[in-house]
């Protein structure tokens, strides 16, 4: 009867241990999740704000490309207008000889 006692002891002595030990781990993946899904969170926010700063270089870029094509056309308009100018300065020496 005392061994059985003592089996009976040590198996509920088990039971108890296995459960606490299974509460403990249980608490341990939860945080874990926790830290992870906060993680994902973060890494979601910072990736938005490096689609926003894209975007916005974008932007940048695309207003510089317009400004460069602008100063292009100005640049050719004045060619243009200096050419028209030599010729009539030019027809002006042959008016003057």
């Amino acid at each position: 009867m005392n061994y059985f006692k003592r089996i009976s002891c040590l198996v509920l002595a088990g039971i108890i241990g296995l459960s606490s030990t299974v509460a403990v781990k249980a608490e341990s993946n939860d945080e874990k999740l926790n830290n992870m899904q906060q993680q994902l969170q973060q890494n979601d926010a910072e990736m938005q704000k490096k689609e926003q700063e894209k975007q916005a270089v974008s932007k940048e870029i695309k207003g510089i490309e317009n400004e460069l094509h602008n100063l292009n056309n100005t640049i050719a308009k004045n060619k243009e207008d200096q050419a028209a100018i030599q010729r009539k300065i030019d027809e002006t020496h042959k008016q003057i000889e």
